[in-house]
């Protein structure tokens, strides 16, 4: 068992459990000199650690099978790992790879639960390395750019939050989370845990357990005095990528997403990516990186393209899988020696996080040198077209939400409304950003304050994005009606029974009730004499 020694402390870096499961008849493979890693940036960086249980939710039974209370917490255990950047004086050993295999918790009662997650971990490394376990003991030997518990850089900086694939922990990417945190960003993440077990299935349930974790994460931070909470981005790495989709489409105050070989590039995934809780694609503003592997079998578009309210950057690399995103990429292909000869086929992953940085310098910090050079000069890549593809797709405009729309007709009137609804069709059964409902509330809201002409135009757009809804024509003639223009209130309650016919969105309930509803009206109007 590998032993170091951290700030005090005795760790074990290797369990032997997890070596033992591996100590097969493997041929071994030459050691190799890994591939180039991003320069670190202008800061020193710290490392730390905070355990919190998340009370509102249970990871562990709290009794057996025969109804005896079990020992220990029973609250989901939550392990935030945090980057940042560290004082010029900081001092103190770098921390080695080893020291991300196992991030030693500062609550002893989580070091259980830890050791399970470095088994995992370790069993991901072995088989990226093909079971060559001397390579494995140079990595976790490897010296890494943080320090750990280094005193804090003053000054306030933007937030990333990044979600690894699953049953990845935080060393997934380490590398670039550092690189990130030396060019001044504070970086968060948690490990991928299920909902109730170590193993993640790329299951509804578990990914919204990964988003929670991380919103989890984003909550006990608030507090954090270097973190700049006007400025965060969200990057995530295969179903990490999906999650964090969902996450920015659901909090308005992430202002950038990167997303590494998404698992919503791929049609198989686009069911389970409208399963989560508020997929929304209209609700996506925010700037997005993806950059993904576009040979790989099953690529698609679709819910990329989607994505229409959000300027997207798409890098897709051909080549199969020689792509690299992540650490793990970059730790598979330095055990593959053929791919290393040619080097030339393989994108790089320094380029790749020099890339990532630029976006966040760009989108975060409001960096123009860095978006010149994202999208002019590319991020310096330069590869054969037929190994990298990269386009820039600007962002439509948007049309307000639901709140949106509801403030600009309280502050600027129906004339704005109106105006804006030309240009967008903000009512009509393709939307789904304005419900059919909120005309019909909002119409009858100004009917009963005795607003009628903007009550009227309210339902001549219910008519225009509903033509054939008996309903939306029954609401127009009811709000000529009560201005009393009893003509137009004759002309469109024949209309609705008119479309009542054929409306086929109706329930039967509803259809009989504006039908009796307005044929009574009507026999009661034409009763009325012409010159009252």
């Amino acid at each position: 068992m590998c032993i170091f020694r951290r700030h005090g402390r005795m760790m074990s870096m290797g369990s032997l459990a997890a070596i033992l499961l591996f100590c097969l008849t493997v041929e071994s493979i030459p050691a190799t000199e890994s591939p180039s890693t991003p320069e670190p940036g202008p800061f020193k960086v710290g490392f730390k650690t905070i355990e919190r249980y998340d009370y509102s939710r249970t990871f562990g039974a709290k009794y057996d099978y025969y109804g005896n209370q079990l020992p220990g917490e029973t609250a989901r255990p939550i392990q935030i790992c945090i980057w940042y950047p560290a004082a010029d004086a900081a001092d103190g050993s770098k921390m080695v790879y080893a020291e991300y295999s196992f991030p030693y918790p500062e609550d002893s009662r989580f070091f259980n639960y830890l050791s399970n997650v470095q088994n995992r971990e370790l069993r991901n490394l072995l088989g990226l390395m093909r079971g060559d376990q001397g390579s494995l003991l140079d990595l976790n030997n490897s010296p890494m750019g943080a320090i750990r518990d280094a005193a804090a850089r003053e000054g306030r900086y933007p937030l990333i939050v990044y979600d690894p694939d699953l049953e990845h922990g935080i060393a997934e990417n380490a590398p670039l989370l550092e690189y990130l945190a030396s060019h001044g960003f504070v970086v968060v993440t948690t490990h991928s845990v299920g909902s109730g077990a170590l193993a993640v299935k790329a299951e509804q349930d578990d990914l919204e357990t990964l988003i929670r974790d991380k919103e989890f994460a984003l909550a006990a931070l608030h507090d954090f005095p270097q973190i700049d909470h006007d400025h965060i981005g969200v990057m995530g790495s295969g179903y990490g990528a999906l999650t964090t989709l969902i996450m920015a489409m659901r909090n308005g105050n992430i202002g950038a997403v990167v997303g590494l070989d998404g698992a919503y590039m791929f049609t198989d995934n686009f069911s389970l990516a409208r399963q989560q809780a508020n997929f929304n694609p209209s609700a996506m503003k925010q700037p997005l990186m993806q950059l993904c592997r576009m040979a790989n079998e099953g690529f698609d578009r679709a819910l990329f393209d989607s994505l229409v309210y959000c300027p997207r950057y798409l890098y897709s690399f051909g080549g199969g899988n020689r792509a690299c995103f992540t650490h793990y990429d970059m730790i598979a292909a330095a055990g593959d020696t053929s791919r290393l000869s040619q080097s030339s086929d393989i994108p790089n992953y320094k380029t790749v996080c020099d890339n990532i940085r630029l976006f966040f310098e760009a989108h975060l910090k409001g960096n123009a040198e860095s978006m010149k050079a994202l999208k002019q000069k590319l991020g310096g890549m330069q590869f054969a077209p037929e190994l990298l593809s990269v386009s820039y797709m600007e962002a439509k405009a948007a049309p307000p939400d639901a709140d949106q729309f509801l403030q600009i007709l309280q502050e600027r009137g129906i004339d704005e409304i109106v105006r804006l609804n030309v240009e967008f069709r903000l009512f009509s059964p393709e939307s789904s950003l304005l419900a059919e409902g909120v005309i019909v509330n909002l119409g009858y809201q100004y009917l009963r304050q005795r607003q009628m002409p903007t009550a009227i135009e309210l339902f001549r757009m219910y008519t225009q994005g509903f033509p054939n809804a008996a309903n939306s024509w029954d609401c127009f003639a009811e709000a000529h009606l009560r201005s009393g223009d009893n003509e137009q209130a004759i002309k469109y309650y024949k209309k609705a029974l008119e479309v009542l016919e054929t409306d086929t969105t109706t329930s039967p309930r509803m259809k009989e009730q504006i039908r009796q509803g307005a044929t009574a009206t009507l026999e009661g109007l034409e009763k009325i004499p012409d010159d009252q």
